[in-house]
C-alpha cells in the first residue's frame, strides 16, 4: 500500500473511524465517495472499502481501478472477494472492498 502522503493528495475530509483511516474522494464514474482503509483487524490484511454518496449507484469498474491505484503501486496485485453467502457481511449496499496481503503471493 502506498504511503499516507502519496494517498492524501486525493483525499478530503480526513479522519478515523473504528480505528481505520477514512475520508472522502471523488471516483470517476460514481462521483462522490466515502473510503476507509488500513489494516483490517489487525491481521495483515491492506483493506480499502468505498461506497458512493449516491445510494442508488454502486462503483464500477473504472471507480474501483481508481482506487486500486490512488491506494497501491502498479506492481502490487490487490483482489475483491467474494465469499460464500453464509460469510456475507453487508452493513451498506453499495459499498464495494479491495484488499491485499502483502505476504500472500497470488498466481499470474
Amino acid at each position: 500500500m502506498k504511503s499516507k502522503d502519496k494517498i492524501m493528495c486525493r483525499i478530503k475530509e480526513f479522519g478515523y473511524i473504528s480505528g481505520m483511516q477514512c475520508g472522502i474522494v471523488r471516483l470517476p464514474d460514481s462521483g462522490k465517495a466515502s473510503v476507509v482503509w488500513g489494516d483490517h483487524e489487525g491481521g495483515g490484511w491492506e483493506h480499502v472499502s468505498v461506497s458512493p454518496a449516491d445510494r442508488s449507484r454502486t462503483p464500477t469498474w473504472k471507480d474501483m481501478c481508481y482506487l486500486k491505484n490512488l491506494f497501491w503501486e502498479p506492481g502490487e496485485r490487490v483482489i475483491q472477494i467474494h465469499p460464500a453467502a453464509d460469510e456475507y457481511v453487508n452493513l451498506v449496499d453499495n459499498c464495494l472492498h479491495l484488499w491485499r496481503h502483502p505476504d500472500m503471493m497470488f498466481p499470474d
